[in-house]
């Protein structure tokens, strides 16, 4: 081979080689710019829950559903800024009902729940966050 042929052979490999490598981080960074969008798409979807979870007047609302029990039925009612430790004995049917059902209508997370029954009477424990 001559000297002219191999330089231009070499010069055409260096061609070859950048394009092929331009081509390769072109596409590397397309594919970085789509998972950073998918990420910033499951980042906005995470603040908006949060922000529709995020319950003010949380502690009132459950006071105001745990106030209609008699006060000697509840053994532990404990409501604090961001979640309710409650335990309420001897409640009847028609009581448990309608605490669970007003409880399963606010946005809280139930971490804990335990319904035992004594007779026909219940008892109640449940551990909330919101």
């Amino acid at each position: 081979m001559s000297k002219n042929k191999l330089v231009s052979l070499l010069v055409s490999l260096f061609v070859i080689a950048g394009i092929a490598f331009s081509v390769y981080q072109k596409r590397a960074y397309q594919k970085g710019v789509q998972e950073i969008e998918k990420k910033k798409t499951e980042i906005q979807k995470v603040v908006t829950l949060q922000h529709l979870w995020k319950v003010k007047g949380a502690q009132k609302r459950l006071h105001k559903i745990f106030d209609s029990i008699p006060k000697s039925k509840v053994e532990r009612l404990k409501i604090e800024r961001t979640k309710a430790d409650i335990k309420i004995n001897l409640l009847s049917e028609k009581e448990i009902n309608h605490l669970l059902s007003k409880l399963a209508m606010l946005p809280v997370s139930i971490k804990k729940l335990n319904i035992a029954k004594d007779g026909n009477l219940f008892i109640l424990e449940t551990l909330c966050e919101w």
